[in-house]
């Protein structure tokens, strides 16, 4: 179950799908950082919003079941993405 875990985690940050992006400072190449991926706010609009959208939750669900199994999420999320799930 980890080795599918780890996998999903690997796919959701590459090009390949709309939910997560790269932060500025990646895109820019200056700043701190830069290894860290933000919820796109482009998913969810335009032709394909109701996949995109289904996408979103997916990630909630994988969220939630890495928290409650206490298993590792290998996504490197931006430090503010983090402090907006927990209500800081």
């Amino acid at each position: 179950m980890r080795e599918t875990f780890a996998e999903i985690c690997k796919e959701l940050v590459t090009d390949s799908l709309p939910v997560l992006a790269p932060t500025a400072n990646r895109s820019a190449g200056v700043g701190e950082l830069r290894d860290c991926f933000v919820l796109n706010p482009n998913c969810g609009k335009g032709l394909y919003a109701e996949e995109e959208q289904e996408m979103l939750y997916f990630l909630g669900v994988l969220i939630g079941y890495a928290i409650l199994s206490l298993q590792v999420m290998l996504i490197p999320m931006h430090p503010i993405f983090w402090k907006k799930v927990v209500g800081y």
